[in-house]
């Protein structure tokens, strides 16, 4: 009936856009919509047909259950799961199940946790998911075998579609990890086998327990943190291999929180690059808002993981996307508009029916389409409606992908180890070791730039420099939020990229971070006073890129899907006062050069046509009142 292939859910072999609820995600014994004292069969056979009829098709739930060894075999038991496959079956409904929670509870690695800097045992906290020593052979062997022996036992429901690796990923936010005694001897491996010592003098080596000081050479410290970031994710991919070598028809994914791109990076470890490489597609948590200054950086966090992933010809999607009980239909739609458009082919709210509200529950009552009680939100009805406007253009969603302009971001976790290394000193050791609050002007800078060509019309894609050789995005030009901390070898792919064409320009620092440069840029009067006075604008002239639309409305963004014979526009409306947007406000695609035949605008209950007019320099058309958003397709 249903299956995931290359991250796209098909029903019946046809394409599908994916829309999912997360329904007993987690393992948490206080994170459940029902108690285990009340009628949960009964509860979920209810909700089940009530998430159907609303149209979603999906449901991602958690793997709860027991999981031990007995006589040396993985024996399992998951009662409660089973039945929530059974019963979504019978609904009509897909499943994705995670297999982990908060690492297995084997004999032979109960005890092997991490350790922070001061070799103490990490503590138990409800949103630490991944918690034993992954370089610890024993973990290793229990965590690989536990996974098999779960992939293999969920095989067995036809539609099950895919398996989640672990849930938000990443070392503590609080604290330096890891320094369990395995840990620092795979480091000292790690480091002979990179080429950064040799294996005497690695042997000796002890990892460094607390930040450089101003004066120190920083390198000890970036090599630490790259080698725990390098592990996390090959840990997760050999996680993944290990489900999908048991069970092949299903595909691989993991959820990871926007770590990335927010301060803390290389505490915390994940990399959509590495996890896009191996795994089927690129998972991702998103809360943050739509709308106001947040906007861009909920668009910029979409940009990389769909890059990372189309670098690689795959998909990204949404594995968790907020569905607060205090979410209006409002933002419901406009969070569904920038999804869409950004080129995400999967979305899974957070989630069905809010948690059962505990005293000390960490989430009670807090996400949900329903409240616990089962009582609908204020936006149930119009994310329903929401939910059929997509299942109606499901066909124009699931067979385009983002319209590339060639303008990247680059992103460099050397540059990143090197400002947490250099910016974070901690001469008197006081700092409590926060990962959000870091200074890292990296991932200021990284979205100033990204930020800077949205506004201009552009909706930029991220690469690394390892990816401009083959250059599958077609990237023309290349932003560089920071040459600092830099690796030689990405220095010398970007020298390479220059060489064969390719622009490249420096967001660089001069009293401010005022604007851009092109390297050898001249300083004379034809540039301005000094080296870095381009703007974004400016760079897209000098690199012959037009912008992708120019819309007359202050707080109106666009992202373009092309297809055959057709473009979808996503139109948000990201004005922190949900002001709507008058009829009659002029939109210009200078993209466009074929000539369009038809226009449609596409809201939920209402499709209108569109006034347009075919120019020399693109498309120019009038558009309708917009409230929270729309899609505007454009047949060629």
């Amino acid at each position: 009936m249903y299956q995931l292939k290359n991250g796209i859910l098909h029903l019946a072999n046809r394409k599908i856009f994916a829309l999912g609820q997360s329904y007993y995600p987690s393992f948490h014994p206080q994170k459940y919509p029902v108690p285990p004292d009340q009628d949960r069969v009964g509860e979920m056979k209810k909700d089940f047909a009530d998430m159907a009829a609303a149209g979603f098709e999906l449901v991602r739930l958690a793997a709860i259950g027991r999981v031990r060894r007995d006589n040396g075999k993985i024996v399992i038991d998951f009662p409660l799961p089973d039945q929530l496959c059974a019963e979504a079956e019978k609904a009509g409904l897909a499943a994705i199940v995670r297999l982990q929670g908060y690492s297995y509870d084997l004999p032979d690695s109960r005890e092997v946790v991490m350790w922070n800097e001061h070799d103490e045992t990490m503590p138990f906290h409800w949103g630490w998911f991944v918690r034993h020593c992954l370089n610890h052979p024993a973990v290793i062997r229990d965590e690989c075998e536990a996974t098999e022996a779960c992939a293999a036992h969920f095989d067995a429901f036809d539609n099950v579609v895919g398996f989640q690796i672990y849930n938000e990923p990443a070392y503590p936010s609080k604290g330096l990890y890891d320094y369990h005694p395995a840990s620092i001897v795979a480091w000292r491996k790690w480091l002979v086998e990179t080429g950064r010592k040799p294996a005497e003098a690695a042997a000796r080596m002890e990892p460094p327990r607390r930040y450089p000081e101003r004066d120190q050479d920083p390198t000890d410290w970036i090599s630490w943190r790259l080698f725990h970031l390098q592990r996390l994710n090959d840990y997760l991919n050999l996680l993944a291999a290990e489900a999908k070598a048991i069970s092949p028809a299903r595909e691989v994914m993991t959820c990871c929180m926007p770590c990335p791109l927010m301060p803390g990076n290389s505490l915390r470890g994940e990399d959509y690059f590495r996890l896009a490489e191996k795994m089927d597609l690129v998972g991702i948590t998103l809360y943050f808002a739509t709308c106001g200054a947040y906007y861009y950086y909920t668009s910029e966090i979409l940009a990389l993981a769909e890059s990372a992933a189309a670098l690689y010809g795959k998909h990204a999607w949404l594995m968790e996307y907020n569905a607060g009980v205090g979410l209006s239909g409002f933002a419901w739609e406009r969070d569904a508009y920038t999804a869409a458009g950004a080129g995400i082919k999967g979305i899974l709210y957070y989630q069905w029916r809010a948690d059962y509200a505990y005293p000390d529950s960490p989430e009670p009552g807090i996400f949900g389409m329903l409240h616990s009680d089962r009582s609908r939100t204020e936006k149930f009805d119009r994310a329903v409606a929401m939910t059929r406007l997509l299942r109606e253009l499901s066909d124009y969603l699931v067979n385009a992908e983002k319209f590339r302009s060639g303008v990247a971001v680059l992103f460099s976790e050397n540059v990143n180890a090197w400002c947490d290394a250099v910016e974070n000193t901690d001469p008197e050791g006081k700092q409590d070791h926060a990962s959000f609050a870091n200074l890292e002007s990296n991932t200021e800078r990284t979205f100033r730039c990204w930020k800077d060509f949205a506004r201009a019309g552009i909706s930029p894609d991220f690469v690394r420099a390892c990816d401009l050789e083959d250059n599958r995005l077609n990237i023309r030009l290349l932003i560089v939020p920071q040459e600092a901390g830099l690796s030689d070898e990405e220095k010398q792919q970007l020298a390479a990229f220059r060489k064969r064409g390719g622009w490249v320009a420096m967001l660089e620092h001069f009293c401010v971070d005022a604007g851009y440069a092109l390297p050898d840029a001249p300083t004379d009067s034809a540039w301005g006073s000094f080296r870095s006075n381009l703007e974004a604008e400016h760079l897209l002239l000098r690199a012959g890129i037009e912008p992708l639309f120019r819309a007359e409305a202050p707080f109106l963004d666009g992202k373009v899907l092309a297809g055959k014979d057709y473009f979808l526009l996503s139109l948000i409306n990201h004005d922190l006062f949900e002001r709507p947007i008058p009829g009659g406000s002029a939109l210009k695609l200078p993209f466009c050069r074929r000539p369009v035949k038809e226009a449609w605008f596409f809201v939920p209950g209402r499709k209108e046509p569109v006034p347009f007019c075919n120019e020399k320099t693109g498309c120019r058309l009038t558009l309708p009142e917009i409230s929270a958003g729309g899609f505007l397709l454009l047949q060629l």
